[in-house]
């Protein structure tokens, strides 16, 4: 029988990583903004301006962490694979409210709610369960499944700005909001967690140190309880706010610290530049974190982070040298991402990490809400210089960095607990 669980738990992680990379569209915002915006005056029977469109990217995403506590709860009635089919439905259905709406409003409600809580359901149970098939290799496996999610924003843009120049936006979100939901459906059949205990021929948890101490299984409640918990929330906040403000505002960097003409080719391959380091990071520092430890792997990225910054802030009109440190702090928000869900359940236990880390993506949400907005209005309060915010994501680098410090002073003291 364990013959068949180590067969079956890849064919688990290849089905949740091609579903992640369906559900990754819903970052292709920006190319669906575009033909919205062209489009409006059909569509909604007057031009709108993209702050207002943009909320619907910020509903999408700001409620990640209610949707993952959703499909953890979720998980322990229908299963891994019953929540990815549920959350299939929304998606389709997300996607057809929105190609049908005659209101920015049911835009919010269509793209915003029910595609989010789709997306958000289906990207929290996949990346928190193939870890459970993987306890030995847990940063890597998460790592994957996240870099397919990634990966999505980065191909589907190629296809979908071409798709949408000859069939409008409106078919394009349909059509394509049903390939996300008979994909997603279809791999839900696929996916399935493993039985309670199960562990991988030969593989014994070590009881002490390595990538991954053995640890009690905490509720959320206990887990709210525990000072790790909150040093750990706060350091994603710093990594969350920094990486989403350097990706957001690339291509302006890339004119103003890189040196490029507005509609120069590099200033639209900057976005891809920056997002390939964003999914290559989320892989490359999952495997990191599995061979030296995930706090000393948040450390180096929280230095690399800081390092990045403070030169980003002192470049002039050199793209090398802009794309180079850019996509270095790109990777670290990205790795971020890939360390964390093998993070939280080293240190709370695997049993309630689909809740669990619902509980600790707060962290990331709050940064994604606050920090671009917080850097944007100081780079306006600077005369459209990058140096002071920079200077600022530089200081969250530090922190972030003293923060994993203090949480290694608390892990052995918390290691091996029943």
């Amino acid at each position: 029988m364990k013959e068949n669980y180590m067969k079956k738990r890849w064919v688990v992680v290849v089905a949740s990583c091609i579903v992640n990379m369906f559900i990754g569209t819903a970052y292709c915002w920006g190319v669906f903004q575009g033909g919205l915006m062209a489009e409006s005056e059909k569509i909604f029977g007057a031009a709108v301006v993209a702050s207002a469109l943009a909320w619907a990217f910020s509903i999408n995403t700001g409620i990640g962490p209610i949707t993952m506590l959703c499909g953890g709860t979720m998980k322990k009635k229908f299963g891994a694979g019953g929540v990815v089919k549920i959350s299939a439905v929304l998606c389709l259905l997300g996607f057809l409210v929105t190609s049908m709406a005659k209101s920015v409003p049911i835009v919010w409600v269509g793209f915003g709610l029910i595609a989010g809580f789709g997306v958000g359901m289906i990207n929290g149970i996949t990346t928190t369960n193939t870890g459970l098939w993987f306890p030995e290799m847990r940063g890597t496996i998460a790592g994957l499944t996240t870099t397919f999610f990634g990966l999505g924003s980065v191909i589907f843009p190629f296809i979908l700005r071409p798709w949408i120049a000859k069939a409008g936006i409106m078919p394009t979100l349909r059509i394509l909001g049903i390939i996300i939901g008979v994909v997603a459906f279809i791999c839900g059949f696929f996916i399935s967690a493993p039985p309670e205990g199960w562990l991988p021929d030969g593989f014994t948890p070590p009881s002490v140190g390595g990538a991954m101490p053995t640890t009690k299984n905490y509720t959320w409640k206990e887990m709210l309880a525990d000072p790790r918990y909150w040093l750990a929330v706060i350091a994603f906040m710093c990594f969350s706010s920094a990486g989403l403000f350097v990706i957001q505002s690339g291509t302006l960097m890339s004119m103003n610290i890189g040196g490029l003409a507005e509609g120069a080719a590099l200033v639209t391959y900057t976005v891809s530049f920056i997002g390939i380091a964003n999914s290559g990071g989320r892989l490359l520092w999952g495997a990191i974190s599995d061979k030296i430890g995930r706090y000393k792997s948040l450390m180096l990225m929280a230095v690399i982070v800081a390092v990045s910054a403070l030169v980003l802030g002192f470049v002039a009109h050199g793209y090398v040298l802009f794309i180079l440190f850019a996509m270095l702090i790109a990777a670290c928000y990205g790795g971020s991402m890939g360390i964390y869900p093998a993070m939280t359940a080293d240190n709370f236990g695997p049993k309630n990490n689909g809740i669990n880390y619902g509980v600790m993506f707060f962290g990331f949400a709050a940064g994604g809400f606050l920090g671009p907005v917080f850097f944007t209005k100081l780079m306006e309060l600077s005369g459209g210089s990058f140096k002071m915010p920079l200077t600022v994501v530089a200081v969250l680098g530090a922190l972030a960095l003293i923060l994993i410090a203090a949480l290694t002073k608390l892990k052995a003291s918390k290691t091996d607990e029943a």
